[in-house]
């Protein structure tokens, strides 16, 4: 069979790259191990998390390639020649928010390349630079494909009045994504050809939050209608009202992009048996922790809110479409119950994830000594990661 999570890929990229790199590799383990599934690669997948997982059935984009811009439609054709679900039973990867980058790596002087569900965007600061010093601004999200002549955008570079400059021809957009100059129209077209919907770059909408740049990959009017409808899939315990100024370390782990596929990623954040040996001598001892345990289903599996299983190492719950969570309740695990990892899961391209774009957050603790020793963590309200 294929992955576990090939409910949720095939629905967006394309078949023969995830059966290139995930068909056959997962097998029912014969003999004493009944209760699980072992992987080609050498996992061992407890059967209660691949029956959750299987019964996700998400296919989105098979009637929306229209809606795509150039640079995605791509894979919104792949998309259609795969079957479709009814629309009750029918998950839409692309109406969904997504953090795309922590803030505080971002220099707001320079355009971002990035990718998100096989789009090539561009993220770049609209703030102006005064006396040489950067102001405050928003941060906006393009295709990364100048109208013009589709340069990349991302080559191009940020002027001092806040405008995204395309280094090709010396087009400028501001944040709206609206063309505010055209260097070579002659005067009297000038205006004309600027307000051309033709000269408009594709924008999405944006949000900064939890630290995080998130990106609702629709553009246009219909990405900002829909986008306000959509919630977030944030970290609750950053949001609970009861646990205000309880957090008070981060550890955030920064952004990486993975030559894996998005299931494989949230397969291994979903397996509470790899911290003592993956990451021994910070979450566990390999040699002495390792023992036999039981974990079931807590939360009814759900296409929007996803689930939740709990058991003798904790609790993990999966919420659509990239966030795992992971609060552990055993003793080889530092800080107790005071502690939640928080796993964000993004599809990127095909056979590519970005992450873990990840915090660990602790309250207040004992272990205070732990955290100067293993981890780079810094007092204080958790604002960002």
């Amino acid at each position: 069979m294929c992955s576990p999570l090939a409910p949720w890929i095939f629905s967006t990229f394309s078949q023969s790259k995830l059966n290139q790199h995930f068909c056959g590799h997962f097998e029912k383990f014969p003999g004493k191990l009944d209760g699980t599934w072992r992987c080609g690669l050498g996992w061992r997948i407890p059967r209660v998390m691949l029956t959750m997982l299987l019964h996700l059935g998400y296919t989105p984009l098979a009637s929306r390639s229209s809606a795509v811009p150039r640079a995605g439609r791509l894979f919104a054709l792949e998309a259609t020649a795969i079957p479709t679900t009814p629309a009750s039973t029918s998950f839409d990867w692309f109406s969904q928010w997504y953090p795309v980058n922590v803030i505080e790596t971002m220099d707001p002087s320079r355009p971002h390349a990035m990718q998100l569900l096989g789009l090539n965007l561009v993220a770049w600061n609209d703030g102006e630079t005064i006396g040489g010093v950067k102001q405050e601004g928003a941060w906006r999200v393009f295709e990364d494909a100048c109208p013009h002549r589709l340069g990349p955008l991302s080559e191009g570079r940020i002027e001092a009045d806040g405008n995204l400059l395309c280094s090709y021809h010396g087009w400028r957009f501001d944040g709206s994504g609206a063309c505010a100059e055209m260097p070579y129209a002659p005067p009297s077209k000038a205006e004309r050809l600027k307000q051309s919907c033709r000269a408009t770059c594709n924008a999405y909408p944006t949000r900064v939050a939890d630290g995080l740049l998130w990106v609702f990959p629709v553009g246009g009017v219909l990405g900002l209608d829909a986008s306000a409808h959509v919630a977030m899939p944030l970290i609750d315990e950053l949001h609970q009202p009861e646990l205000a100024g309880r957090w008070k370390w981060k550890i955030p782990a920064g952004v990486r992009d993975f030559p894996c596929s998005w299931d494989a990623m949230v397969e291994n954040t979903l397996d509470p048996a790899h911290f003592c040996s993956a990451h021994h001598g910070t979450l566990g001892n390999r040699y002495e922790d390792p023992k036999p345990y039981q974990m079931a289903l807590s939360q009814p599996i759900s296409l929007t809110e996803g689930f939740a299983i709990d058991g003798e190492l904790g609790r993990l719950e999966f919420k659509p479409p990239c966030l795992v969570k992971y609060l552990p309740n055993f003793a080889a695990m530092p800080f107790g119950r005071s502690l939640v990892i928080a796993t964000y899961c993004v599809p990127t391209k095909p056979g590519w994830v970005r992450g873990p774009l990840m915090t660990s957050v602790v309250m207040t603790t004992d272990d205070e000594a732990w955290l100067g020793e293993s981890a780079s963590a810094g007092p204080g309200p958790l604002i960002a990661f």
